[in-house]
């Protein structure tokens, strides 16, 4: 009875270090059947430059157990990654990531997808070698020699312009409709030849889901309450994200200038939406110009611009001519025929005396917020002709 009172203490008391080496004793044991050889040690040296015949018999046997013990442990941990990843075979794979755990470098090589086969030398049960395929040199020669590799070269292109990717060979082709989903590019169009001219297509533009949502929040605040247009304008003016916007923005302005006429708010709104456009620093729009103009002259030399003629459809001329002035200060350089044409259309009206005082009024404050020179050129000659038709025009009132 005291002696198995003892021996239970004495198997409480093993730690249980002692109990994991036991157990990966155990495991490396059943991975590698043999210690190694005094004899190996020597040949290793001998490759390293240290005569074998003079490394003593108990040197040899001291490293030869280390080596054992130091590839039991490196098979130990292996054998830990090969069962983890559900494998009964042990592969390369798991010996490097046990030797990268063990903080020394991978060997290079031997990292198959599957297992090496290992077949015996004939005549020597102990040396092993792993099997190479035959190659028939003979179909190597015949082949036919492969494309030169091309020179290096640099090359540029667009990936998107305005938003807009180009349909170029150097970008992606546009995926379908059918295998990208819904929401998706149209395939590029063709190119047509009009008339012997070759006619590049439109690259159809596609707004994501969110753009879609900004953009119907901001055209509703614009014809909304006060509140929400200023709350857009803001938005426009500050989010550098809104430039693929631009091109819808653009076609909102002149359509709703268009249709909108005797509406004086809303042509207020959308005024202010362009001076929001041109003075944004996260839009470019140069390139939509020719879009934004035609609308904000039909605001300052409009026959009627409101439905009640007492309502102060002035201060939109005035804004829309500060307007005109800003465009031709900020793009005036790049574009040099901005500010001309801008001041041949303002001439036209104020030379034309079919056109009401109300035009002609729009026409005076757009030439004057051009500068004194367009003044003196477009005005003052004018003067006293103007005058006497403004006097036949109100006695007739």
């Amino acid at each position: 009875m005291s002696k198995a009172k003892a021996s239970a203490q004495t198997d409480a008391e093993q730690p249980a270090g002692g109990m994991l080496a036991a157990d990966a004793a155990t495991t490396a044991g059943s991975c590698v059947s043999s210690s190694l050889p005094a004899d190996l040690v020597r040949v290793v040296a001998e490759q390293e430059g240290v005569p074998g015949a003079a490394l003593p018999e108990a040197v040899a046997a001291a490293l030869a157990s280390d080596a054992e013990y130091r590839l039991r442990q490196v098979v130990q941990e292996a054998c830990k990654f090969m069962r983890r990843n559900k494998r009964g075979v042990l592969c390369a794979g798991d010996i490097n990531a046990a030797l990268r755990l063990a903080n020394v470098e991978a060997l290079y090589g031997f990292n198959f997808p599957t297992p090496m086969k290992f077949q015996r030398v004939a005549g020597n049960k102990g040396l092993y070698y792993v099997a190479d395929p035959e190659v028939d040199l003979t179909s190597i020669i015949e082949r036919p020699l492969p494309e030169c590799p091309r020179d290096v070269a640099l090359g540029l292109h667009w990936l998107a312009v305005e938003g807009v990717q180009p349909a170029i060979p150097q970008n992606p082709p546009p995926a379908t409709t059918s295998a990208a989903g819904e929401g998706a590019a149209p395939p590029p169009a063709k190119r047509v030849k009009i008339e012997g001219t070759e006619v590049e297509p439109l690259v159809q533009h596609v707004l994501s889901k969110e753009m879609q949502l900004y953009y119907e929040a901001v055209v509703q605040s614009i014809r909304g309450t006060e509140e929400a247009t200023v709350a857009a304008l803001n938005s426009l003016q500050h989010d550098p994200g809104t430039a693929q916007l631009l091109p819808y923005l653009t076609r909102f302005v002149a359509e709703e200038i268009a249709g909108n006429l005797r509406h004086l708010q809303l042509l207020f709104n959308v005024m202010r939406l362009v001076r929001t456009l041109i003075t944004s620093p996260h839009l470019h729009v140069e390139p939509y110009l020719h879009q934004l103009m035609p609308g904000v002259l039909t605001c300052i030399v409009g026959k009627q611009l409101c439905e009640n003629p007492t309502d102060n459809h002035w201060a939109l001329r005035d804004y829309a001519a500060s307007i005109i002035s800003l465009v031709c200060q900020k793009f005036g350089k790049a574009y040099e025929s901005v500010q001309p044409r801008i001041s041949r259309t303002l001439g036209g009206v104020l030379r034309d005396t079919s056109k009401p005082l109300t035009s002609h009024y729009g026409a005076i404050v757009g030439i004057a917020s051009l500068g004194h020179n367009s003044v003196e050129l477009l005005i003052l000659p004018h003067v006293s002709g103007y005058c006497l038709v403004s006097v036949m025009v109100l006695t007739h009132l």
